[in-house]
């Protein structure tokens, strides 16, 4: 059967632990707490979310229980969010502290295995079911890592963020991910490079980042390229008037500069639009929200998101699994 010719709308949650971006005496959880009226707000809309569950959420029972409720009920898929800073085995690398939280690929490649099948043994034990859906903590997907998502079985993966080098965002020196050269729609991926397509097996459906402006392709393909600490860039894109804009749910973003971001990309016949956020942004007192008040925002912005999708005519309802079984090479 053919799938709908109307593009999908993908909502991937990072379910992690509460704000893992600075150094904290323990790990918590409370903001899975919340992820029950989260899920009200998505079961109104028609929305089936994809939960990516880290290891450290998988190790708490009552954060467990919360997400199997939801699952067992039909109400989300579950896939895996590997942090490799505090998944077992433990491996301190050479110069590193803990502050940096480094990329899976750069633990030697028996760790790396090791790592990514500790957290998919404890999925399947805390879930009962063996995930098919995968996002690297901090974006880090390489070659060897689709190797390692080939090997167990995955089907999708939604870690490639189009058109960002991420050293542009984190600390100076850091080997971070470099996407601007990857599609904007569904591609299988390559173990070769994660930026062009291949015959791994395993697809890629990209979070969904875009430009707020259309602009001659030679002029998007030259902006793409650039850093954003490119001082030509910056100059062009303010002459412009354009600015590149992800499909997620941040307050201090304008709605009107995303839903321009989204037309752009389903006018270029993306087909779908993944929202992305991260469950720890559901408490206060992190980077993302910092009081109550910023955290009813946030929900609140969630919703316009969700109702921004219906007026661009994006189908709910399908995870992220779900879509990427109608989207395989086989069926396109």
């Amino acid at each position: 059967m053919a799938a709908s010719s109307a593009p999908k709308l993908l909502v991937t949650v990072d379910t992690e632990p509460d704000d893992q971006w600075v150094r904290r005496p323990e790990i918590t959880t409370e903001n899975i707490q919340r992820l029950p009226q989260l899920q009200e707000t998505f079961d109104r809309y028609g929305v089936r979310p994809t939960y990516f569950v880290s290891y450290a959420v998988a190790c708490d029972p009552k954060a467990a229980a919360i997400i199997g409720r939801i699952h067992s009920r039909g109400r989300c898929e579950i896939g895996s969010h590997l942090h490799p800073w505090n998944t077992p085995p433990d491996f301190r690398i050479q110069g590193d502290v803990w502050e940096s939280h480094p990329f899976l690929y750069q633990y030697p490649p028996d760790v790396q295995r090791s790592k990514f099948k500790t957290l998919h043994t404890k999925l399947t034990d805390a879930f009962g079911l063996e995930p098919k859906s995968h996002r690297a903590g901090r974006y880090g997907l390489d070659a060897h890592g689709v190797r390692l998502l080939r090997e167990s079985g995955y089907r999708v993966d939604s870690s490639v963020t189009p058109t960002i080098l991420w050293s542009d965002y984190i600390e100076p020196g850091a080997p971070a991910p470099d996407f601007r050269r990857a599609p904007l729609g569904v591609y299988e991926l390559s173990e070769e490079d994660v930026c062009v397509p291949g015959h791994s097996g395993v697809l890629e459906v990209p979070v969904s980042v875009g430009y707020t402006r259309r602009m001659p392709r030679v002029v998007l393909n030259w902006l793409k390229m650039r850093s954003v600490k490119n001082r030509a860039a910056r100059a062009l894109s303010a002459v412009l008037g354009v600015r590149k804009r992800w499909f997620r749910p941040r307050i201090d973003i304008s709605i009107d500069e995303v839903e321009s971001a989204a037309r752009r990309l389903l006018g270029r016949g993306v087909g779908f639009l993944n929202m992305m956020f991260h469950s720890s942004e559901l408490v206060p007192n992190s980077q993302w929200c910092a009081n109550e008040n910023e955290v009813r925002a946030f929900l609140e912005r969630i919703e316009e998101m969700l109702r921004l999708a219906e007026r661009l005519g994006c189908q709910p309802g399908v995870t992220l699994s779900e879509f990427a079984a109608g989207n395989s090479p086989e069926n396109r």
